[in-house]
C-alpha cells in the first residue's frame, strides 16, 4: 500500500461478506441475506440490528430444539435438512477440522441465509442459496496449521474427540448428533479422505506454499525492511524475517504430518464406518 507515494506495508484486500456480495455470487431478489456469527451453540444477537437480532434468536432457538432431538429417526432428521444444509456443514466441519482450527467451533462461526420478501417464494433448488437453509463459511482460521507453534494446533492434536466430547469447551452437538447417523458420518468421512487426499495433501499444500513464496519473495523482503525501519521507534514490533520463514515451515510440517494423525482420529472417533467412509452421497438426499 502507498499512500501519497509513501510505502505502508503489505495488506491482504478481501471483499467482506454482506447482503451484496451474496447477491452478485449466489442471486436472489428483493429479499436479502442475513449473516450470523459467534458460537457453535449459540450466535449472537446485536442490539443495533433488529433484523439480525431477530434471525439470530430464531436460529438459537432451533439449534436448541433440534439437538434435543433423536436425528437417527428420519422425521427428525429432515427438520434439521429445512433448517441449515447439511452437506455444507459437514464439509466446513471437515475441513476445519482438518487444519485443526483451534479457535472454533467455540468462536468464529460465521453463517448466512436468504431471507425472502414479501411475496417472494423460496427457491425448492436444494443448490440454490435461496432456498432459506443456513449455510456457513470459513473465518479467521489463522489459529490452526500449526502455524504460530502451540502444541493445540499441531498435527497430532486430536481436536475431533474434543469436538464430539460434550465435557469440553468445544463440543458441537449437532455435528456430533448428525455423525450418529450413518449416512451423515460416511459423508463427512469421504469429504475428510478428498481433503487429505486432494486440496489439504501435502503435495497440494506443498505446491501451494512453493507458490505463493515465489510470487511474493521481493515484496516480502522490502516489508520486512520496512518493519526493520519501524521498529527502530516501535518496539511493538516483534516480527522479523526468519520467523516469516519458520511459520512457512510450521505449514508445511503440518501437511506433512496431519493426514495420518487424522485418519488415526476418524478411526477411533467412527470404528464401524470403515464399510460406508467411500459413499460421498449428499446425506440430504
Amino acid at each position: 500500500i502507498y499512500l501519497n507515494g509513501s510505502y505502508y506495508g503489505l495488506y491482504w484486500v478481501h471483499e467482506a461478506y454482506c447482503d451484496d456480495l451474496l447477491k452478485d455470487k449466489y442471486g436472489g431478489g428483493d429479499g436479502k441475506y442475513v449473516i450470523l456469527e459467534g458460537k457453535e451453540q449459540e450466535k449472537n444477537v446485536p442490539e443495533d440490528d433488529d433484523e439480525t437480532a431477530e434471525a439470530a434468536e430464531a436460529f438459537n432457538t432451533r439449534y436448541e430444539e433440534l439437538i434435543s432431538m433423536d436425528l437417527t429417526d428420519d422425521d427428525a432428521y429432515a427438520e434439521v435438512c429445512a433448517f441449515l444444509d447439511v452437506e455444507n456443514y459437514l464439509e466446513y466441519f471437515a475441513f476445519n477440522i482438518y487444519i485443526n482450527n483451534n479457535d472454533w467451533p467455540q468462536n468464529n462461526q460465521k453463517c448466512y441465509r436468504y431471507y425472502a420478501a414479501d411475496g417472494e417464494a423460496y427457491s425448492t433448488d436444494s443448490d440454490s442459496r435461496t432456498d432459506g437453509r443456513w449455510r456457513f463459511y470459513y473465518h479467521d482460521m489463522d489459529y490452526s496449521t500449526g502455524l504460530y507453534g502451540q502444541d493445540e494446533t499441531m498435527a497430532n492434536y486430536n481436536n475431533l474427540a474434543k469436538i464430539l466430547d460434550p465435557s469440553s469447551d468445544r463440543y458441537a452437538p449437532l455435528f456430533a448428533k448428525l455423525t450418529e447417523r450413518e449416512d451423515c458420518r460416511a459423508y463427512f468421512i469421504s469429504e475428510m479422505n478428498r481433503l487429505m487426499n486432494g486440496v489439504l495433501s501435502a503435495d497440494s499444500l506443498g505446491e501451494t506454499l512453493d507458490t505463493m513464496i515465489s510470487e511474493r519473495y521481493m515484496e516480502m523482503l522490502r516489508y520486512f525492511d520496512y518493519l526493520e525501519e519501524l521498529k527502530k521507534t516501535d518496539d511493538s514490533i516483534w516480527i522479523w524475517y526468519n520467523e516469516y520463514q519458520n511459520r512457512v515451515n510450521n505449514i508445511r510440517n503440518f501437511a506433512n504430518e496431519r493426514a495420518s494423525y487424522m485418519q488415526d482420529y476418524l478411526d477411533a472417533a467412527f470404528p464401524s464406518a470403515a464399510d460406508t467412509a467411500d459413499s460421498g452421497e449428499d446425506p440430504s438426499e
